[in-house]
């Protein structure tokens, strides 16, 4: 458990070891990943590999949401460009977070460009946000 606080009407960002129960805590946890994948499609790991799905219909609707939520969510910035497993063009150097989900700024490409459709869980969370933010 940890917990953040304010120290003159400002909130720091820092966070101190907790009990529960006490103001301010929660649980610190990794996050769920989409869009991270093996470097090549030969390479033994238990990340996928960029897999298009011609016959998935919701793309076009999954895009326009993932951009109003992708303005929302922290960028992480890392070293380095991602290159496209598929076509190698530059793909960006950040990761998007966002309510317990991290995935790559170059994963909108996979999807728009690739045909890639996101895994059930992920879709499924991104069109949870999106009534979310509707009702704000």
């Amino acid at each position: 458990m940890f917990a953040s606080g304010e120290i003159e009407d400002r909130l720091w960002g820092f966070y101190v070891p907790a009990t529960p129960g006490e103001v301010g805590t929660f649980v610190a946890r990794e996050p769920e990943y989409e869009g991270y994948w093996r470097a090549t499609i030969d390479e033994q790991s238990d990340l996928p590999w960029p897999t298009s799905d011609p016959e998935w219909a919701g793309r076009a609707v999954f895009l326009s949401l993932l951009d109003g939520i992708e303005a929302r969510a922290e960028r992480i910035a890392y070293r380095g460009i991602s290159i496209c497993r598929v076509c190698n063009c530059h793909n960006g150097y950040e990761g998007l977070r966002l309510t317990g989900w991290e995935w790559p700024a170059g994963y909108r490409h996979y999807v728009a460009d690739h045909g890639v459709r996101p895994s059930r869980e992920f879709e499924k969370h991104i069109l949870s946000l999106t009534d979310d933010f509707r009702r704000r």
